[in-house]
């Protein structure tokens, strides 16, 4: 299952500084519920923020960055 992000730039990659640091996950782009939480936790070496998500209450172990506004694997 993919999850999106409800704030950042519509096309590209989320910077760090470019958005808060948490923002929230959505099953569908559009949706207006989310459904879980997405924390800042750093960047990765080119400057891209990278995200650890919690959703419905359960933190997935993988660490995620936001590109066009969809989660994907760090």
């Amino acid at each position: 299952m993919w999850y999106y992000a409800n704030a950042g730039p519509v096309f590209g990659l989320v910077m760090l500084g470019e958005t808060c640091k948490t923002i929230g996950v959505l099953e569908d782009p559009g949706d207006a519920l989310t459904v879980g939480t997405a924390l800042c936790v750093g960047r990765d070496a080119a400057g891209v923020a990278v995200w650890r998500l919690v959703i419905r209450g359960a933190e997935l172990r993988e660490r995620w960055i936001v590109f066009d506004r969809q989660f994907r694997p760090a």
